[in-house]
């Protein structure tokens, strides 16, 4: 992928540092989602198959019909947003900066992980 553009979407700086989320644009329009961690390339989206694998594969060894689920770590929603497609899971939260981001850039995350501003 040939870079056209390079945009900042939002800037937090937390526990974990300062955390950047970018989208890296190609000359031939295609994009993905980056994020940058104390200025260091953490993960984008271009595949997500393993954020999506890691919940469907966890779920499917838990059983009952309400369960509560944790997912850590900074990300972009990937995982967070496959756990709640299970509808045995009711609620999910995650860092500030990445609830602020899914109501916008980051949208892989699902309405049942609330935004905060």
């Amino acid at each position: 992928m040939i870079d056209a553009d390079v945009r900042e979407l939002g800037r937090v700086s937390g526990p974990h540092g300062e955390v950047v989320l970018r989208r890296r644009t190609a000359e031939d329009g295609t994009g993905h989602l980056e994020l940058i961690v104390d200025g260091v390339f953490a993960m984008d989206d271009v595949d997500t198959s393993t954020e999506r694998a890691l919940a469907t594969e966890a779920l499917a060894r838990c059983a009952g019909t309400e369960l509560r689920v944790l997912v850590g770590g900074l990300g972009l929603g990937w995982t967070a947003a496959t756990a709640l497609a299970d509808p045995r899971v009711r609620w999910s939260t995650s860092p500030s900066c990445s609830r602020r981001w899914s109501a916008g850039p980051a949208t892989g995350c699902s309405p049942r992980c609330p935004p905060t501003r």
